[in-house]
């Protein structure tokens, strides 16, 4: 797999002012800001499902790495879906 070049994880999502936010854990840098230009002055629920799901991104590529090596080390072979699929994630998300 490439060289990672997100921030590294884990992140945290919460409220800052009338956004949902997504933090680095130690909170030196913001990784994404979620809000909705609707009109609204609020948050809405999509808004905080998505800095959810995007504050998980480090988790979910872990799983898929251990997920790939697992396959490896259970002899999956190279048709294996589960295991393509994780693989071609992963490529996807190193930039490939």
């Amino acid at each position: 797999m490439s060289e990672q070049k997100h921030t590294p994880g884990p992140w945290k999502a919460g409220m800052q002012g009338k956004s949902w936010r997504v933090f680095a854990f130690d909170g030196t840098c913001k990784v994404a800001k979620c809000f909705y230009m609707d009109g609204q002055l609020g948050p809405i629920p999509e808004a905080e499902a998505n800095a959810r799901l995007i504050g998980q991104a480090p988790k979910m590529k872990e799983l898929l790495e251990r997920l790939a090596r697992i396959g490896d080390m259970a002899g999956w072979n190279d048709i294996d879906p589960l295991k393509l699929e994780a693989q071609a994630l992963l490529r996807r998300i190193g930039g490939e």
